[in-house]
């Protein structure tokens, strides 16, 4: 059921293989046709290859879910964009607010900072546990 590796089928034609018999390698060649737009456009946004790749997954993932309720879509390549788009708009609001709790959560430590003493050689992570036992 998998379709060649020089697939002549249209992206419609792959969603329906994919919705309709669960041909995998049909969704395959959606993912190797679109992911490079996918990512090209979470890279733009987010600029950190880590989290682009995420935005990507997220992509793919979607339209695995809704693959049925795509079949009838105009333009599948338009809401790969879209989708592409609003997922590194969710990523680069996750990514701010986890900033900004990581400089909260400093600042809450900077008055702690001389009373940790310094790490002992070849024991990693010794300040966490000395904070944590005092």
């Amino acid at each position: 059921m998998e379709p060649p590796e020089n697939c002549s089928l249209t992206d419609r034609e792959l969603l329906v293989r994919y919705a309709d018999l669960g041909d995998e390698g049909a969704f395959g060649m959606l993912v190797q046709r679109h992911l490079r737009v996918a990512l090209g456009l979470a890279l733009r946004r987010l600029g950190c290859r880590q989290s682009g790749e995420g935005v990507a997954l997220n992509v793919f993932t979607i339209l695995s879910r809704k693959a049925r309720r795509l079949l009838d879509h105009p333009a599948l390549v338009a809401w790969l964009r879209q989708t592409a788009i609003f997922e590194s708009a969710k990523a680069a609001r996750r990514d701010r607010k986890h900033r900004l709790k990581m400089m909260a959560y400093e600042d809450h430590l900077e008055p702690f900072a001389g009373l940790v003493p310094d790490t002992p050689a070849g024991v990693p992570g010794f300040e966490m546990i000395f904070i944590g036992h005092h």
